[in-house]
């Protein structure tokens, strides 16, 4: 955004430079606390989504010292990369025919094993509001005009303020 300066002239400020990430070294070694899913316990499930590949489920690690302690997982099928689908439409690929009719065929493909990764967003511990938002709820349609606007959904979008910080 450019600045004016007090005679008029008209200053534009001096770019950023570029940070060369490519230098940074980045590793998929992150430290966490999960080195499997052994000893999670599933309750239920929260949410599916069958279009999206995402499915929501609520449980909790056995090795928690309490019982009340709950985690939301989210499983994630991965989408492919160009790389990904020369490994995969080859001959270690196994096929399996669910159906065919005319030139079309339905195919369960079992790629290798590497290309089989699913991203897991694990929140733990999980919070009763995390739980909510995760959820499946019933979607109703409401016609919303600016009085119910300000006299209902503000109050409530200002009360319902997901915060962690304590006051």
């Amino acid at each position: 955004m450019a600045d004016i300066t007090n005679n008029g002239d008209v200053e534009t400020p001096a770019k950023l430079p570029k940070l060369e990430l490519d230098s940074v070294p980045v590793s998929s070694n992150l430290a966490h606390p999960f080195e499997s899913f052994k000893s999670f316990k599933v309750k239920r499930i929260l949410k599916e989504n069958p279009e999206n590949r995402v499915i929501v489920v609520e449980g909790s690690f056995s090795e928690d010292s309490s019982e009340d302690t709950s985690s939301v997982v989210l499983l994630e099928k991965t989408h492919f990369t160009e790389k990904e689908v020369h490994s995969i439409l080859a001959e270690n690929t196994a096929v399996e025919c669910l159906f065919n009719n005319d030139v079309y065929y339905n195919l369960l493909c079992h790629p290798p094993t590497q290309f089989n990764g699913i991203k897991a967003t694990v929140i733990h511990p999980a919070t009763q509001k995390h739980i909510e938002k995760y959820s499946s709820r019933k979607s109703f349609l409401i016609e919303e005009t600016s009085l119910i606007y300000q006299s209902v959904t503000l109050p409530h979008i200002r009360e319902s303020k997901f915060d962690l910080q304590v006051s």
